[in-house]
């Protein structure tokens, strides 16, 4: 093996073995169709990216960010929605519903945005719902 390919080889164990995963619970990749609202207003199209049994990231357009913004302009950390996962199509399938706390708002694109979020109030059996549609996607390879 080369020099600076050992060299990267080492320091790339090296940055490895310091990083530590930040988040409590890990985040399982995922591309499932949901919707983005809140009560009777409208309802926009998303798509989760990843998610865990505490938060997701969801790609959602310009319009979702500036629509669902609780205090004008655009959706800002602190403000709440409500994602509903259709069923069927690669995610779970019944639908499911949940109550979210934006954690995180980041300009992708012109028009799209990522939003992270956090599950807050979630019932047992929504829990569990989500468990079993996250090891539906996600099982042990055999």
């Amino acid at each position: 093996m080369p020099r600076d390919r050992q060299r990267y080889a080492a320091n790339a164990a090296r940055m490895e073995a310091k990083m530590q995963e930040r988040r409590l619970h890990p985040r399982f990749p995922v591309s499932w169709a949901a919707r983005l609202g809140r009560g009777e207003g409208a309802w926009f199209d998303a798509e989760a990216s990843d998610i865990s049994i505490a938060g997701l990231g969801l790609s959602v357009s310009r319009d979702a960010v500036i629509a669902l913004a609780q205090d004008g302009g655009l959706l800002t950390p602190g403000d709440t929605i409500e994602i509903r996962f259709v069923g069927g199509d690669g995610g779970p399938q019944t639908p499911l519903v949940y109550e979210c706390l934006v954690r995180q708002v980041r300009r992708i694109s012109q028009d799209r945005y990522v939003v992270g979020g956090l599950f807050v109030a979630m019932a047992r059996q929504q829990e569990q719902a989500l468990l079993d549609a996250i090891a539906a996607v996600h099982k042990p390879r055999s």
